[in-house]
């Protein structure tokens, strides 16, 4: 009855919640796979699962690079640099891998969905437009304008999200995007400057969380520091607006179809941007109703080990 009893707790959680033993979680930080100085494309990222290889985007890929010049966490980060102190300067270009391998579901009602990663924009010019487009989600490159529409309703242009950062002399003005459902127009937040969450040349992380059940965005989080002071703050307006799950109504090529799920990121042609990118997290997490029951489970647990010793 010893095994019994030391096992009850396991027990329970798998039998009355089950999936909340296992949240699935992938982060790409560089460190493993990649070569510093050398091109992230072509690479195959030996965290996920299958085959997940950074394709290019644009002009060549030489411009898109492992890095040992400011990672966060590890000895690598992936660096973009169009700043005009290397080859690339002026020119689009970036890249994107496919994390549909991470495991990660956007069904399961117990488990949230957790998008992360971190950003350091060390340089970036002036007034040029778009200088740093990111998302997650479009297989096509014509999601996201500045006005928050694309030029397709094609299904595959549906994106989860997507932040613009332009830097108009205001320190990097930040923009998120929200796909519709359909994939052919789209809603945009303000989320303020960069600057005002992290000085240039530190790090940035975007914490991103979506609902399943209510198919929502819960929250995005930015933490940063700015002249040494680390600051947290949750960008109002985000919570309760709508991802672009299609329901069937409003896709005749593939009814109910959800975005894909790239992530990319790109610099845009004749702008001057230096920025670096770690820690690219993709991960379950559990419900607050999830996380109350596993409360309330590991309360109850002493007490019925308890009286299971009584009548032992």
């Amino acid at each position: 009855m010893k095994h019994l009893r030391s096992g009850l707790p396991v027990f329970l959680l798998a039998a009355l919640c089950p999936g909340a033993l296992s949240f699935a979680q992938t982060t790409i930080n560089f460190d493993s796979g990649y070569t510093a100085g050398s091109t992230v494309v072509g690479i195959d990222d030996p965290s996920l699962p299958g085959t997940a290889v950074w394709t290019n985007l644009f002009t060549s890929s030489s411009y898109t690079t492992a890095s040992s010049s400011s990672p966060l966490s590890g000895s690598l980060a992936m660096t973009i640099d169009t700043s005009g102190t290397g080859s690339g300067a002026g020119n689009a270009t970036g890249a994107r891998i496919d994390m549909a391998g991470a495991g990660v579901t956007f069904t399961d009602p117990t488990q949230a969905v957790r998008f992360s990663f971190s950003m350091n924009i060390e340089s970036m010019s002036l007034g040029t437009g778009s200088q740093l487009t990111l998302s997650f989600g479009a297989g096509d490159l014509s999601v996201i304008g500045n006005n928050g529409s694309s030029v397709t309703t094609d299904y595959a242009t549906k994106y989860w999200w997507g932040i613009v950062v332009q830097d108009t002399g205001a320190g990097g003005v930040m923009n998120f995007y929200r796909s519709s459902a359909s994939g052919n127009s789209g809603q945009v937040t303000n989320i303020g400057s960069y600057t005002s969450f992290a000085d240039l040349g530190t790090y940035l992380t975007f914490d991103i969380v979506i609902d399943p059940v209510a198919k929502t965005f819960t929250s995005l989080t930015l933490t940063g520091s700015v002249g040494g002071d680390v600051q947290s703050t949750t960008i109002a307006g985000i919570a309760g607006t709508t991802v672009p799950w299609s329901f069937g109504s409003l896709n005749t090529s593939n009814p109910g179809a959800d975005p894909l799920q790239f992530f990319r990121a790109q610099v845009g042609a004749n702008d001057l941007v230096k920025v670096h990118f770690d820690d690219i997290t993709l991960v379950n997490i559990p419900e607050p109703g999830t996380v109350a029951l596993l409360a309330a489970l590991a309360a109850a647990v002493p007490a019925l080990a308890a009286r299971r010793r009584r009548r032992a």
